[in-house]
């Protein structure tokens, strides 16, 4: 379950796939406590006790945040949260909060000072973080291949700063690549992958490609298609964390009312027809439906090609070291298992 506390950023990231919908001139909403609370009761009644904390960036909501954890102690039997953040708001406070109520977080880094600020910015103010982050049990790194070249430092920067778990994103802005970048890419990812095996780190996203080609049931497409359910600051209910995005006509309820159950079947059918409509000669392009409308306003447009290229490539990679990647996935599960 995810929730959107502000819909404003405090960055314009050049790769941003929010960039459509939020122009420098944006004002920014924000969720009310009334909205909170009718959100907790939904959560209550529905036995959601999960909830991913997103936006925009939900660090602007500040006040927000903090009543909401409150409360969600009130409501939710053992809530867990996990708050998504670029990390240039990050104070004493908010530290403490995340550390007394064992928040995970998602943390947009980019490798070092250079890369990160070439096309986000605010390093500084994360760096000053990143030693106490790294302590949090439930700590990620979402790094975005903003430039293929060069991706193994930028990854072995994170994990020398003590965070072990890097998810490597590529880009979703529709022209962000070209057909050369496939080479490079598979050289810098495999040497990665080959790090990961020694024990460097964590490739979150490779063993989550593991997962999906063993599973014969896995159903091609985004979450949206199936399970997920997000809500907007207003407390209209979304198929995924993304859709608030593009408006309320894709809402399937709100936090009052509860889902619409045929409104959502109906968007859901017809996103997975969508998104299995053609015949397109990759095995999981994972380029989000919502994207595709933003830029194409259509969910049937096809996904960019050298996009898919790229996300197939780490497939090949993973598939081409299975074996080696169990053994690694099994020594993770034992590790964590055994007693501090």
């Amino acid at each position: 379950m995810s929730l959107w506390l502000t819909d404003g950023c405090n960055l314009r990231c050049k790769y941003c796939f929010q960039s459509p919908v939020r122009g420098r001139n944006h004002v920014p909403t924000y969720i009310e406590s009334a909205t909170i609370e009718r959100f907790l009761l939904f959560c209550q009644a529905q036995g959601y006790n999960r909830i991913h904390l997103f936006g925009g960036e939900p660090l602007l909501a500040r006040n927000q945040l903090f009543y909401f954890v409150r409360r969600s102690r009130e409501f939710l039997t053992r809530p867990a949260f996990e708050l998504v953040t670029n990390g240039t708001l990050i104070d004493a406070e908010v530290m403490a909060l995340i550390e007394e109520n064992a928040i995970g977080v998602l943390l947009s880094l980019d490798g070092d000072r250079d890369s990160h600020d070439k096309y986000r910015g605010g390093f500084a103010k994360i760096e000053r973080w990143l030693r106490r982050l790294s302590a949090i049990p439930d700590i990620c790194v979402a790094l975005q291949v903003s430039e293929v070249s060069g991706l193994r430092n930028r990854v072995h920067y994170v994990w020398d700063q003590g965070i072990a778990s890097v998810a490597v994103n590529i880009v979703e802005n529709y022209e962000w690549y070209q057909p050369r970048d496939v080479q490079t890419f598979e050289e810098e990812y495999e040497q990665c992958m080959l790090d990961m095996l020694e024990g460097k780190g964590v490739l979150v996203d490779a063993l989550y490609s593991l997962r999906v080609q063993e599973c014969s049931t896995y159903r091609r497409g985004c979450g949206a298609t199936w399970h997920d359910v997000a809500c907007s600051v207003d407390g209209l209910l979304y198929p995924c964390h993304r859709f608030p995005e593009i408006g309320p006509a894709f809402s399937v309820g709100n936090v009052v009312d509860g889902l619409d159950k045929e409104k959502t079947e109906a968007l859901r059918e017809k996103l997975d027809s969508a998104i299995n409509h053609h015949t397109y000669p990759y095995i999981d392009s994972e380029y989000c439906p919502v994207s595709l409308f933003l830029v194409k306003g259509s969910f049937e447009a096809l996904p960019p090609v050298t996009y898919c290229e790229l996300v197939e490539t780490k497939h090949k990679l993973v598939a081409k070291y299975y074996h080696q990647l169990k053994a690694f996935e099994r020594l993770q599960e034992s590790s964590q298992s055994m007693p501090s």
